[in-house]
C-alpha cells in the first residue's frame, strides 16, 4: 500500500511525508468513530452495511429510484475503492458476497465509469 500512495515521492523524502499521513488518517478515523473500534467490529458493521444495502437494492437499477441519484455515486466508489485487489479481506469478501450488489457494482461502472477495468479490481 505504501508503495502505491508514496511511490511517486522521490525516496529520500518518502520517510518523512508517510508518517505524517499516516497520522492524519489516523486521527481522521479516530474523530469518524471507525478508529475507536476493534478490527473484527469493524469487519461486522461492514458486513452488516454490505447487507443493508443489498436489501434495500433488492433487484431495482438504482438504490432510491429508476435513475441514479447521489447514494447511487457515493456506493459505485465506495464499492470499487473497498473491493479493489489492493485491500483484500473481510471487508471486501462482505460485499463481494452479496450477488446483487457486486452486479449493481459492475453495471454502474460500465455505465459510469467505461474507462475503470472491471477486471482490475
Amino acid at each position: 500500500m505504501e508503495r502505491a500512495a508514496f511511490g511517486r515521492l522521490p525516496t529520500p523524502v518518502r520517510p518523512l511525508i508517510a508518517p505524517l499521513v499516516r497520522r492524519s488518517l489516523r486521527k481522521a478515523l479516530k474523530g469518524q468513530g471507525t478508529g475507536r473500534l476493534s478490527d473484527q467490529e469493524n469487519d461486522g458493521l461492514s458486513a452488516e452495511n454490505a447487507r443493508a444495502i443489498a436489501s434495500v437494492l433488492g433487484e431495482r437499477p438504482y438504490l432510491l429510484a429508476d435513475r441514479p441519484c447521489g447514494s447511487d455515486a457515493t456506493i459505485l466508489d465506495f464499492a470499487n475503492a473497498a473491493t479493489g485487489r489492493a485491500f483484500p479481506g473481510p471487508i471486501r469478501d462482505s460485499i463481494l458476497a452479496e450477488p446483487n450488489l457486486k452486479a449493481y457494482r459492475d453495471r454502474l461502472a460500465n455505465e459510469f465509469l467505461p474507462e475503470c477495468d472491471l477486471a482490475m479490481l
